[in-house]
């Protein structure tokens, strides 16, 4: 004679599958929906990011980068500074290159490397003019690059309103005027 409870295995239904299909449905339902999420604040955070930004984010992370320049030259460094409207970079041969934002044409990270996906960052930033105030009391050894081929090597001796005078140490030296603008890329040479 069958009890009640032999009756369940011979052919009745099993509540436990129907709980673990169930489960097991709504698990795949739920990592689709995450995986959407998380696409979406991916999109969403590239959405809302800035070129200041993505800047300010490279300089925190410190991950070595290759940058372009509108005039022709190629850098392969680190972030370590945003300002207003320039960044300074220390590239993996030595010294410290200061570059307008305006001439950065492109950034290249290596795979594995942060997306770039911060808000723009705070106006509130030294210009390149104010940096190069700065320096020029210092009047340091540098070079300002015109284009690919063309630079003039030389002490920072003044800056005025849109422009630097640079002393030449050839002969006979001589002052070159150069202006600030967004085709500034210069190397310190100290």
């Amino acid at each position: 004679m069958a009890s009640p409870d032999d009756s369940v295995g011979l052919g009745g239904p099993d509540p436990m599958a129907a709980l673990t299909r169930f489960v097991g449905e709504g698990a795949v339902e739920f990592a689709a929906r995450s995986r959407s999420r998380a696409r979406w604040q991916r999109q969403l955070a590239v959405e809302e990011s800035t070129w200041l930004g993505l800047l300010c984010e490279l300089a925190e992370t410190q991950a070595t980068t290759l940058i372009d320049t509108t005039i022709g030259r190629r850098l392969r460094g680190v972030v370590t500074t945003v300002g207003h409207d320039f960044v300074t970079v220390s590239p993996t041969i030595g010294g410290h290159v200061i570059v307008a934002i305006a001439a950065i044409s492109a950034i290249q990270q290596a795979s594995g490397s942060p997306a770039g996906t911060r808000p723009g960052a705070s106006t509130n930033l030294t210009t390149l003019h104010e940096l190069l105030s700065e320096l020029a009391v210092d009047r340091p050894q540098l070079t300002w690059h015109l284009t690919d081929r063309t630079s003039i090597t030389g002490q920072l001796i003044g800056v005025a309103r849109g422009f630097v005078q640079l002393r030449d140490t050839g002969a006979p030296p001589s002052t070159n005027y150069v202006p600030i603008g967004d085709r500034t890329m210069i190397v310190l040479d100290g």
